[in-house]
């Protein structure tokens, strides 16, 4: 069972190197993040220390696209490896790189060549370990090295989960009696994108139907959408229709201290979402024991297992299990879109009625999210996998860092 934030917690972010000062099995980290920590320094494996190294600013040059964003040059510092996260790094320090859903990853509409450097910098000596955050990750990169002809690479490429903690405050989570009302959690930006429409429609319609239901959104709109458009009206309008909702409460945004007090006081977090690179805050609310409810994209059902630990609606997807509509423009894109959040508020509806009538069954499906979630990010294991990981890497055998983290 993975620890609580009251038994560990993660490490500070490193603090710069200063040039020169050689460290043995000292770790490289470009960029520090609340990803990057849960895979990376934030775990402290022993023997190894960590420290963050500066890169050249050429993104800050970069008129278009996000190549330089994703391919930071580095000096050369005097590190053992460099750990990066969605970067593949231009130096001579060997390295290795954590990704969540695309390798290389260069948003937008990248050029032939940047692909063809982003795809050599993996197939160097210097890369010695390509850690995915998931089995659809994972699967999605081995089947691009295929079609481009590396397959030879696909032993380079592992799953390493890395770990993340349950919201501190157990002994406070909500226990709900069959009179209470139940309580829904939903967090997120980009609201087009995280099916915040189909959600407040299915709540719609649960009050139609007499249910006891109160909501809690905590919703950021993001200026920029890549799924489909969401314009400053759709904001304004959704806002009001928000705060006109009974029983709903809603939340521009808030720390994530106080996030962790909501996924404590709530029953169930709904997580509908179109696009999803992994799925971070479906992950804290399973290890606050809520079952999720969400869709079958691309690692969810990874971390939400279908009638056991939460819900999913089954969307129309491709070969790499991501919604279709990413790739459709117009009217084709309309019309998915319909059908998708048709689909959503179908099974929130469902879900929703059956959880208002059944306290028993949430307690019972947030009991089995929190194992399965803490099984798959236990610290300890994550811990000692990471410093088995390095140990190969610095060892100089690009081939051997996939083993161990199997």
């Amino acid at each position: 069972m993975s620890a609580s934030a009251a038994d560990v917690s993660f490490a500070a972010p490193p603090a710069r190197l200063v040039v020169g000062l050689g460290r043995r099995n000292a770790i490289g980290i470009v960029a520090p993040s609340y990803g990057s920590e849960k895979v990376s320094y934030g775990l402290a494996p022993a023997g190894y220390t960590f420290h963050k190294i500066a890169r050249v600013p050429l993104q800050r040059f970069e008129r278009s696209g996000t190549f330089w964003h994703q391919t930071p040059l580095l000096l050369d510092y005097p590190v053992a490896l460099m750990h990066t996260f969605n970067e593949l790094p231009l130096g001579v320090r060997p390295f290795v790189v954590s990704f969540e859903n695309e390798l290389p990853r260069y948003l937008g509409e990248p050029a032939a060549w940047q692909l063809d450097a982003g795809y050599a910098l993996i197939a160097s000596s210097r890369c010695r370990g390509v850690l995915a955050l998931s089995e659809a990750a994972s699967a999605g990169l081995r089947h691009r090295l295929v079609a481009r002809g590396l397959g030879e690479l696909e032993s380079k490429v592992s799953v390493f989960r890395g770990s993340v903690l349950a919201p501190p405050g157990e002994s406070s989570r909500r226990v709900r009696a069959p009179c209470d009302p139940l309580r829904v959690l939903f967090v997120g930006r980009d609201a087009l994108r995280k099916g915040l429409p189909p959600t407040l429609d299915a709540l719609d319609a649960c009050a139609a139907a007499g249910a006891r239901i109160e909501a809690t959104v905590v919703c950021d709109f993001a200026p920029y959408t890549y799924v489909g458009t969401w314009t400053a009206d759709d904001t304004a309008r959704t806002v009001q229709r928000m705060r006109a909702m009974p029983g709903l409460t809603y939340h521009e945004r808030l720390p994530n201290a106080e996030i962790h007090r909501l996924m404590r006081s709530h029953d169930v977090l709904a997580f509908p979402t179109l696009d999803e690179s992994l799925g971070w805050v479906a992950i804290e609310a399973a290890m606050a024991g809520m079952p999720v409810l969400s869709t079958d994209i691309f690692a969810i059902p990874e971390l939400v297992l279908d009638g056991r630990t939460g819900r999913l609606a089954r969307l129309d997807k491709n070969e790499s299990n991501r919604w279709v509509g990413l790739w459709l423009r117009g009217v084709a894109f309309d019309e998915a879109l319909d059908v998708a959040f048709a689909t959503i508020r179908t099974m929130l509806v469902e879900a929703l009625l059956a959880f208002a009538e059944r306290p028993d069954e949430v307690r019972a499906l947030g009991d089995a999210a929190r194992a399965h979630v803490g099984a798959l990010y236990d610290f300890a294991d994550a811990q000692r996998t990471l410093a088995a990981l390095y140990a190969d890497a610095i060892g100089g055998d690009p081939g051997r860092v996939a083993t161990t983290a199997n």
